[in-house]
């Protein structure tokens, strides 16, 4: 993953300095050693970058003229927030939190890094964030820095993401296979064979020996291969196994989210939690694009309009995504009180 900071010199750089302010008011240090980014280099691939702009656009675009050209200002006169779904499944989204941050825990430890809960958690609220500036790939690039002031080196830290990566794809390709006798609606988008193939796809892809092999290619890191083929089938089928039941609170907690607009009568929980789970294999796929522009969740959208009229489709998508950032910014703020209250200020000596 070391790569990817010289793939994307630009992105790198600009995270760094906003990472930069963001550790000196509330550390008095910068998120990363001086020197640890390299300086901005001429822009690569600027192609795919113009590419993933335009598709963004045209999709965007496409959903605003369905909006509008099918807007009913009658629809809306229905719609009634009912906050104490919302509360509820901020509640089960906790639940699916901790576990995921657990099953991270397990990885580190896998590869030689047993760190606390909490400094996992840390991390992942703080590297969600910066998925925000847009794209995953700021994110995982995040999560690499950050885990580097945790002394962890970038090299297990990209493996730990590829096995999350794809841990979440064969979770989320497993239970669209398990759901779809349940939504006979909704197969026809996606046929169980191509699930499949990308279930298998995945699980080639976390095999120990594959694993060790991508490790062994990159220089002076053969402890790493090493590790990683020694990595159990077992260990890897229980990762898989948490990430299909956080993979199941995660829709769950967008069954929430719809139910607070439409009521838990017209929100389908097995619809729901199909469409969370190709969500979450839609994104593997767009996984390698350094931004998205938000293109990850075109799933949901789709989904939506489907199964709602436009107007309500509208008020959705904004309370889910109100929703996500107040969950979002709730663990951020608790990752700062763990980590002022755990005494982990770095001295003052130490900025750059």
């Amino acid at each position: 993953m070391q790569s990817l900071v010289r793939r994307f010199p630009r992105q790198a750089a600009a995270l760094q300095r906003l990472q930069h302010r963001w550790f000196t008011r509330l550390f008095g240090t910068s998120a990363l050693p001086s020197g640890d980014v390299a300086a901005p280099a001429a822009p690569r691939r600027r192609g795919m970058r113009i590419v993933i702009a335009l598709g963004a656009l045209a999709f965007y675009a496409g959903f605003a003229v369905w909006a509008v050209r099918g807007w009913d200002v009658a629809a809306l006169a229905s719609v009634t927030i009912h906050p104490g779904w919302l509360i509820l499944a901020m509640a089960v989204h906790g639940s699916g939190y901790a576990v995921a941050v657990a099953l991270r825990r397990d990885v580190m430890a896998w590869l030689g890094y047993p760190l606390r809960w909490l400094e996992h958690q840390s991390v992942y609220a703080y590297s969600d964030l910066a998925a925000k500036l847009p794209g995953i790939f700021l994110g995982y690039l995040s999560r690499i820095m950050l885990y580097g002031r945790l002394g962890v080196t970038p090299a297990i830290a990209g493996a730990a993401i590829l096995l999350e990566v794809v841990s979440i794809g064969c979770a989320g390709a497993v239970l669209c296979l398990a759901l779809i006798p349940f939504v006979p609606a909704l197969a026809p988008f996606v046929s169980w064979p191509v699930l499949v193939a990308i279930l298998a796809a995945c699980i080639g892809l976390t095999h120990p020996r594959l694993l060790g092999m991508l490790a062994a290619r990159i220089p002076g890191q053969q402890a790493l291969a090493d590790t990683l083929r020694q990595l159990s089938w077992r260990a890897l089928a229980r990762l898989i196994a948490g990430q299909t039941l956080v993979a199941g609170i995660g829709g769950l907690c967008l069954f929430g989210v719809v139910a607070s607009v439409v009521g838990h009568g017209a929100a389908s929980i097995a619809t729901l939690l199909y469409v969370w789970a190709f969500t979450l294999v839609w994104s593997l796929l767009l996984a390698w694009l350094p931004i998205d522009l938000g293109l990850r969740h075109g799933p949901l959208l789709i989904a939506f309009a489907a199964l709602y009229p436009a107007p309500i489709v509208v008020v959705i998508t904004v309370v889910w995504r109100i929703w996500v950032n107040v969950v979002e910014l709730s663990w951020a703020l608790l990752a700062v009180a763990a980590t002022l209250a755990l005494g982990q200020r770095p001295p003052a000596e130490e900025s750059p």
